[in-house]
């Protein structure tokens, strides 16, 4: 326990060290050049005789450039206090722990780059005005007169700019340093600040989040996010296309191996296996074009008890007409009766004929295990109160794949674990992991609790 403990501790402090790097440099950055955008622009001035007349141009006649100086000098200032803090945190070895102190830095940080890019945009504007001048309210080209004070100007904003970058970069930096210090089941949900992984690089992000375990994992057949078309779960076992790389079947086997068979198959010689069957831990529905070859492999891979059947369906993607767990299923409205018949004997479910949203291909636009289940974005408050009643299940409208309401095509779950496409966010996530409360039992649990009633039935 203690090693344990120790190796965290040095995985903390490599990362601790990377992040600190990263930052020293870019508060340097920022320092150096907002030192040098306030030296500029507020050195800067020029000096014309017009019609014998003494005019000098000075930075002050324009209250935008007065805004862009003050708040660079503030900015190099509070860079270098916060460089010296970082330089010190490096000597002494030590991890940002204290909540208060990153809260008041990241929120410094976010004022401090949201003030200059507002000062940016503010003198960038009257640089327009004096470059181009305003025909229409008579206002002259500035430049054309004070072309040196101009192109200082000019450059003094081109610094000031990339301080206004470097501080967005660095928020990044203090948001990740801010969140991190929360409970590490959340900390996956840090991903979607997806910038501050540049700073650290990918290495180092796997390396602090190890042993942070999510319940719904992230995964891609062939660089498709539709992983549910390739792979279909139960409680009981899991199918996955052949011909898929081997990090794919990788991913299902880590986590499933232990507890159900993983299956490599093809259904009527096509690897879209999630949208051809349908299933449950009692059986599997294949189409009627399943060759007898994979019919034959299905019924020797899987358990004993899963009754395998081919049915004579015109409507062959089963998948996407029919969505169930072990006690109910949604049907599709024109499937034959005897279909109905089979899918009530074979998975011993009862059928209910629904649509999901106005789409009558219920098994894409939903899916739902025994503990809860998502459906299409646009359900109504009313159908979805309606559909949780029937099926006796939570249900929540959302979706998968950065916003795709084919549900059924980016996820496909079971009672304790579930694989998302990878572009699936993470607040998806944390809606699939809820919904279906996947963190509440472990699968030897649920195991346990199937298996007790096949116990009693045998003796």
């Amino acid at each position: 326990m203690s090693s344990s403990s120790d190796n965290n501790n040095s995985k903390l402090k490599a990362v601790e060290r990377k992040v600190r790097m990263a930052e020293l440099a870019l508060r340097g950055v920022i320092c150096g050049l907002g030192l040098l955008s306030a030296l500029l622009v507020a050195t800067d001035s020029q000096v014309r005789n017009i019609f014998s007349v003494e005019k000098k141009a000075r930075f002050t006649d324009m209250k935008a450039l007065v805004f862009l100086v003050v708040v660079n000098g503030m900015a190099a200032g509070y860079s270098l206090i916060q460089g010296f803090r970082c330089v010190i945190s490096m000597m002494r070895g030590s991890v940002l722990l204290s909540k208060p102190l990153a809260w008041a830095i990241f929120s410094c940080d976010q004022v401090m780059a949201y003030v200059l890019l507002a000062a940016v945009a503010a003198a960038a504007q009257t640089a327009v005005l004096g470059e181009f001048g305003q025909t229409e309210l008579q206002w002259m080209k500035i430049c054309n007169l004070y072309g040196k004070f101009c192109n200082q100007i000019g450059e003094g904003l081109v610094s000031a700019f990339l301080v206004g970058l470097s501080m967005e970069c660095l928020s990044c930096i203090s948001a990740f340093n801010l969140f991190r210090l929360y409970d590490k089941e959340e900390l996956y949900k840090l991903r979607c600040l997806s910038n501050t992984e540049p700073f650290l690089g990918a290495r180092a992000w796997e390396e602090f989040t190890a042993g942070y375990s999510l319940m719904a994992s992230r995964v891609q057949f062939d660089n498709c996010n539709e992983v549910g078309v390739f792979s279909k779960l139960t409680n009981a076992y899991c199918l996955v296309a052949f011909g898929g790389s081997e990090k794919f079947y990788s991913v299902y086997e880590a986590e499933l191996a232990d507890v159900i068979p993983v299956i490599k198959t093809s259904i009527a010689g096509n690897r879209t296996v999630g949208r051809l069957c349908a299933g449950n831990k009692k059986g599997l529905l294949l189409p009627h074009n399943t060759t007898d070859q994979e019919l034959q492999h299905l019924r020797n891979s899987l358990p004993d008890r899963v009754v395998v059947q081919r049915i004579d369906e015109p409507l062959c993607a089963l998948g996407n007409c029919i969505s169930c767990n072990d006690h109910v299923a949604l049907a599709h409205a024109d499937l034959d009766k005897e279909t109905e018949e089979l899918i009530t004997d074979v998975l011993g479910v009862e059928v209910f004929r629904e649509s999901i949203a106005g789409n009558i291909l219920v098994g894409s636009y939903c899916t739902f295990s025994n503990r809860g289940g998502l459906v299409h974005p646009h359900v109504s408050i009313e159908d979805l109160d309606e559909l949780s009643t029937l099926l006796q299940v939570p249900l929540v409208a959302g979706t998968v794949n950065r916003g795709s309401s084919l549900i059924a095509a980016g996820i496909t779950v079971n009672d304790w674990t579930a694989f998302c496409g990878s572009d699936t966010t993470a607040t998806e996530l944390s809606v699939i992991e809820r919904v279906f409360r996947l963190r509440e039992d472990q699968p030897n649990s649920i195991l346990d609790d199937m298996r007790k009633p096949l116990i009693d039935s045998h003796h």
